[in-house]
């Protein structure tokens, strides 16, 4: 059942990604802020006293700018330690686990997505650097419906 969502879902998505324009795609991307990182320890999707501080204190601003219609974004990474399934899932149970802590505690979420990058997204030149969460946020524009459904709430799937 899975893997045929998966296929369906990657199905559909050429065609939003060529209904939207090269430069509107751009452009959404560039507008990414990020607003936090939060760091985990090796092999850990645990969030310690001073994250969950740290996540608090950013509460404020995430809750601004989903009034805003902004799209507010977990981005989950992994160092490159062990293999590609393992680090893509941890990448992924660490941005759930951020995003968990935001929904629960601070009832955000509407429009929060989660994404595991696995070892893959930007890079980072320490491998303690690579165990960390993103929390950034995003401009909508009409390129944004590529890679979000039109309620903002699912992303699409991108497979590499």
């Amino acid at each position: 059942m899975a893997r045929l969502l998966l296929v369906l879902l990657c199905s559909l998505l050429p065609f939003s990604i060529l209904a939207a324009s090269p430069d509107g795609i751009h452009q959404f991307l560039n507008s990414r802020q990020v607003v936090t990182q939060v760091f985990f320890a090796k092999q850990t999707v645990d969030l310690s006293a001073s994250v969950k501080q740290q996540l608090n204190r950013v509460a404020n601003d995430l809750a601004t700018y989903e009034k805003q219609q902004m799209l507010i974004r977990v981005e989950g990474f992994a160092s490159s330690e062990g293999n590609d399934h393992y680090n893509l899932n941890l990448s992924l149970r660490r941005a759930m686990a951020v995003a968990e802590y935001l929904q629960q505690r601070h009832k955000l979420g509407v429009s929060v997505f989660l994404t595991g990058f696995g070892e893959r997204g930007p890079a980072a030149d320490k491998l303690t650097e690579m165990r960390r969460v993103d929390i950034a946020v995003y401009k909508k524009n009409p390129a944004s419906k590529a890679f979000f459904d039109d309620q903002g709430k699912v992303e699409r799937v991108i497979l590499r």
